[in-house]
């Protein structure tokens, strides 16, 4: 006599199992690669810490940038624009700083360009 005929009913139960196990695990899987490739491919943040203070210069302002509490950048006239042109205002020399410390924090070259200065409300000034 053969018990094989009661184990039947229990051979597709498992299949059924281990097909929702293989999917469970297939879907973590995917889940897990397509989580490492964002975040690999994601900037890392600045390590150092950028702060922008402006100044009064004889004509108008400047801004620097200070990083780690150390000097890094001193601007003192309007980036992009000939001659030796000071910030008209505070407001402006804040603007420009602030830029290029974006800049710095999403680790591009701090290189201050026509766009800046509209953004910053200072394109008419601009003549590369």
């Amino acid at each position: 006599m053969m018990i094989s005929g009661n184990s039947s009913p229990l051979i597709p139960m498992i299949k059924k199992i281990n097909g929702k196990i293989l999917i469970i695990l297939s879907s973590a899987v995917i889940i897990l690669i397509v989580l490492l490739v964002y975040f690999s491919v994601q900037p890392s943040p600045s390590p150092y810490i950028y702060k922008v203070k402006t100044f009064r210069i004889s004509g108008g302002w400047g801004y620097k940038i200070i990083r780690d509490s150390k000097e890094f950048i001193y601007q003192p006239f309007i980036p992009g624009v000939s001659g030796k042109k000071a910030f008209p205002d505070k407001r402006y020399a804040a603007r420009a700083g602030k830029i290029v410390k974006e800049k710095l924090l999403n680790k591009e070259i701090p290189y201050f360009t026509r766009e800046d200065l509209r953004k910053v409300g200072l394109d008419s000034l601009g003549n590369r």
